[in-house]
């Protein structure tokens, strides 16, 4: 290698990383000819020459250039096919992890038979999940280096996995590699979102590789050239303009032969050397891509077999071709392009014409991998019909193969070309307008939401006046991409005119969308509020009627949140135990179960809610949605874990989830804003602000409740907590505002939870008093069937009384446990300041001093402090050992240390604590020998007696 040590080191550095259980990206990426590929040869030279620990297992994955089409996954198949013949069935089908996932991986896998028959149908998005945990099954015991070149030729299937399979938290000993051409990729090519999506992460490398100076390139020329001498190197060196491949080109050149005109005239130097009957071979060649199999090569070509086999020789001998498995491959690119645009343009159409022919065969005989590459060479060679006819077969294998980017990709291009073929309804099997829907419901299931709802507007505009049924679903489509976007009037209109269109007495096809539109606009028109319960009770009879448990299941869902929000926590509960026993699918009660733990933690019951929560994540991770539905399981985790007092567990649900369904905002306001609130009670101010602005970045769900009343309580409990004693706090007025506009809502259910704050205020700012304590009072008079209410209510009137009795019964009723575990510390503490003011010293003491023992290990470090503080104020007798810093210590504990610490300190193995955290017992015996290197600790009971004093402090 010349020129390029810095780029070899940087190589070697991502490497090492992965030898050590640090996930790495490289993204190797520059022009046609740079050296992309002469680098990464050489770096997997290095790294298969030597002995390294773990093994070392490289896999490839090559893109190619099929146009605008492109068989799903490409180059993961090859990439797994490769690691399936390397590791063996066994290990393949034990690092996938269940039969779900072996089914799911067949798709690409077809030597990977099922475990059984009786294995459910894989969801699509499981696909994703499936790779990604194969990948990290394989990288505990081995190192991972998958490789995959020309990803600007990437299929979609293939772009929407690679953000999850390059950025995946699971995986560990993994180095993945992807190049790219640079001049290829601009603000409107597919890769460049999966590039701005990976230039965000902390394990994503960048390396562009510039043009060799002169130096080098002379240096390259004289080795590549043998006796050049000093003056013909430099003249290529600079023909070259830096180029690797065009320097290599050059140098093949006869010494004294005149330098080409035009780099192109370089690039076919080689080919025009060749003999007419080689250069006829390898344009027949070139008419099918970079790559080419030989058996197609052989039902194309139009002359004998022994002059096929003397022109690919001859090819292969002057370094224009070369064999690569069962087929051959341009030595660059570069070449088969030019060889290819050199063709008269009806030499290209009769050439792909036969192309077209040949793979029609393989296709009629069952192969439909190769139907998207016969849609290409049909379009290339003018017939249209014929390639409408191939994207039918390639998106029926798309949705097949568990791919709905690459479904909806081609579904589009079908209605690009619907105009163009007479009878394109009769060949679809379906209108203009219906396949304009499916292809918005493959957008909705590859999580592509902005495309999904792109197409069924355009669907919309497709739809005849008497497509009613039809209409009326791309309604509800584009009203429920509206909803997710929380754009809550336009999805409320939306809905109202898709349910004009249907017939409550109608079919039950009908009756089952009418049952699903009103389910869902009763939860999203607030001008419902009043009607909710005969909307929902509507709902659920409708789809009762049409006999559609999907339906019902949803219905349910909205008859439990009205139930809920009026406070009839019972009847809520009851319904979601009945969506759950009647969802007919995995994905289905997963929703069920996220509604049902949703409402265990709004009633307070935590312990329930975990034990249901852990037992619905471990069904949504063997149903591949732990991107999906799982991540709004971690996201009720999360928060009722952090209620509870597990900080430790709940932290790390929700940083494992915040990655997961970026182009949701809901979900991204809601996780952001519990951590933001976790991280504000256990005294990481700074941690808190960021992630409250990180929140207010988001496009803001402004329109869905649960996120008004939880950036409120996160605003009201901030501004309190940061006001100094003695002073206002800051935007008090529209704080009070916002409060009494909620409460106003009287829907206890949701409301409830603001009362301990709206109290809190209230006694703050005494200008604000007579207003807050009337809204207060008639909030607890409200009717619920919850305890939650009560004690909420009790702390409201403490904040407002602040006196030993008030006190005293919000603390008996916060230490029943069906209100966030804070509020117990926060009311200890009132109380011993209120039994301070009435002289009662020792038991003040004692309280304090339970407050200082107990708020830091349930994450309420600042109560903590603010109890250090009032000893120093009050001067009590109150012993406090303050942590004192260890020489030992080498460096702080990072966050996630932190967290196996303390599990460590709750008497853990690995093993357990990796089933907390949800990572591997590999990664925490890493991060176990870390912590015991910084503590300067023998072994974990001298970690975890450090951490029982550092908690303490």
């Amino acid at each position: 290698m010349v020129g390029r040590a810095a780029e070899l080191a940087v190589m070697r550095d991502v490497f090492a990383a992965g030898s050590t259980g640090v996930a790495r990206v490289a993204l190797v990426s520059g022009e046609a000819g740079i050296g992309k590929t002469r680098l990464i040869n050489e770096f997997l030279h290095e790294i298969e020459s030597a002995p390294q620990t773990p093994p070392v297992v490289v896999a490839t994955g090559q893109c190619v250039d099929l146009g605008d089409f492109g068989a799903p996954f490409t180059p993961i198949r090859r990439m797994l096919r490769e690691l399936y013949a390397m590791v063996g069935d066994r290990e393949f089908r034990d690092a996938a992890g269940s039969a779900l996932a072996v089914k799911a991986l067949r798709a690409l896998v077809p030597e990977l038979a099922p475990d059984s028959d009786t294995t459910p149908d894989v969801p699509p998005e499981f696909i994703r999940e499936a790779v990604e945990r194969l990948v990290a099954g394989l990288s505990l015991a081995r190192h991972l280096v998958l490789v995959f070149e020309d990803m600007h030729w990437a299929d979609p299937a293939t772009l929407a996995l690679m953000t999850a399979l390059s950025i995946t938290p699971r995986s560990e000993h993994v180095t993945t590699v992807m190049t790219y051409r640079s001049d290829d990729v601009g603000p409107a090519h597919p890769l460049h979102a999966l590039l701005a999506e990976l230039d965000r992460h902390r394990t994503v490398t960048t390396l562009p590789l510039t043009r060799l100076d002169m130096a080098d390139a002379e240096q390259i020329a004289r080795a590549v050239g043998g006796g050049l001498g000093h003056d013909q190197a430099a003249a290529i060196a600079a023909r070259s303009e830096g180029v690797p491949f065009f320097i290599e080109e050059l140098a093949e050149l006869d010494i004294g032969t005149p330098l080409p005109v035009t780099l192109r005239d370089v690039v076919l130097a080689r080919y025009e050397r060749l003999s007419p009957l080689a250069a006829g071979v390898v344009a027949t060649v070139a008419g099918g891509g970079v790559y080419v199999d030989d058996d197609l090569v052989a039902e194309v070509y139009d002359g004998r077999p022994d002059s096929l086999r003397i022109g690919l020789r001859e090819a292969i001998d002057a370094s224009v071709l070369v064999t690569e498995r069962d087929g051959y491959r341009f030595r660059h690119a570069l070449i088969q392009e030019a060889v290819h645009d050199v063709l008269l343009p009806g030499e290209r159409v009769e050439l792909h014409a036969r192309y077209a022919s040949s793979l029609h065969r393989r296709v009629s005989a069952g192969h439909r991998e190769h139907a998207a590459e016969l849609a290409e060479h049909w379009l290339r060679a003018r017939r249209i019909p014929d390639a409408f006819d191939a994207i039918l077969v390639a998106r029926d294998h798309a949705n097949d193969t568990l791919a709905p980017i690459s479904a909806a990709s081609l579904g589009e291009r079908l209605l690009e070309l619907w105009s163009l073929v007479p009878d394109a309804q009769m060949r679809a099997g379906l209108s203009r307008a219906a396949v304009a829907l499916e292809v918005a419901r493959a957008y909705e299931d590859a999580g592509e939401r902005v495309q999904a709802f792109t197409a069924a507007e355009a669907g919309l505009r497709l739809a005849e006046p008497g497509e009613t049924l039809l209409r009326s679903r791309l309604l509800f489509e584009i009203g429920s991409r509206h909803r997710s976007a929380g754009r809550r009037d336009e999805a409320s209109e939306c809905f109202l005119a898709a349910r004009r269109l249907v017939d409550g007495d109608g079919e039950p096809e009908e009756r089952a969308l009418l049952a699903r539109i009103d389910a869902t606009r009763a939860i999203t028109d607030r001008r419902l509020a009043s009607t909710a319960r005969e909307v929902t009770d509507r709902a659920v009879a409708l789809a009762e009627g049409a006999g559609d448990p999907v339906s019902l299941t949803y219905a349910l869902f909205a008859r439990a949140h009205w139930l809920d929000e009026w406070g009839d926590f019972e009847g809520g509960g009851i319904a979601l135990h009945r969506a759950a026993a009647v969802a007919p699918d995995v994905g289905t009660h997963l929703a069920a179960m996220v509604n049902l733990t949703g409402h265990l933690l709004q009633i307070g019951e935590y312990q329930e809610g975990i034990e249901a929560g852990r037992r619905a994540y471990d069904e949504a991770i063997a149903a591949g949605q732990e991107r999906g539905l799982g991540a709004f399981l971690s996201l009720n985790l999360a928060e009722t874990a952090i209620n509870l007092g597990d900080v430790e567990f709940g932290v790390a649900c929700g940083e494992r989830a915040l990655p997961f369904l970026p182009t949701t905002p809901y979900f991204q306001n809601c996780i952001l804003l519990v951590l933001a609130m976790a991280a504000l009670w256990d005294d990481e101010g700074d941690r808190s602000r960021a992630l409250r602005e990180r929140e207010k970045d988001v496009v803001a769900d402004n329109g869905n409740d649960e996120n008004i009343v939880g950036r409120l309580l996160l605003d009201g409990y901030a501004a309190l907590t940061e006001a100094a004693p003695g002073h206002r706090v800051e935007g008090s007025n529209a704080l009070g505002e916002r409060i009494l506009a909620v409460l106003d809502w009287e829907r206890p259910g949701r409301t409830q939870h603001l009362l301990p704050m709206a109290g809190w205020l209230a006694m703050r700012e005494p200008a604000l008093r007579t207003r807050l304590l009337p809204a207060i009072q008639h909030a607890r008079a409200l009717p619920s069937t919850g305890s939650q209410s009560s004690a909420f209510g009790a702390l409201a009137y403490a904040f407002s009384d602040d006196g030993v009795p008030a006190w005293s019964d919000a603390l008996a009723q916060a230490e029943e446990g069906r209100i966030p575990n804070r509020y117990v510390h926060l009311a200890r503490l009132r109380l011993a300041e209120a039994l301070l003011e009435s002289r009662h010293r020792d038991e003040a003491a004692t309280l304090v001093e339970q407050v200082i023992a107990e708020a830091p290990t349930r994450g309420a470090s600042l109560i903590a402090r603010w109890a250090r503080e009032l000893i120093i104020r009050a001067r009590l007798n109150v012993p406090v050992v303050l942590p004192q810093p260890r020489p030992e210590v080498a460096a702080p504990l990072t966050r996630r240390e932190r967290q196996i610490l303390a599990l460590v300190a709750e008497g853990l193995t690995n093993r357990e604590i990796a089933g907390r955290l949800y990572i591997s017992p590999k990664t925490v015996s890493v991060h176990v020998s870390a912590i015991l290197a910084k503590l300067g600790a023998a072994n974990r009971t001298e970690a975890a007696a450090y951490y029982a004093v550092a908690s303490t402090g």
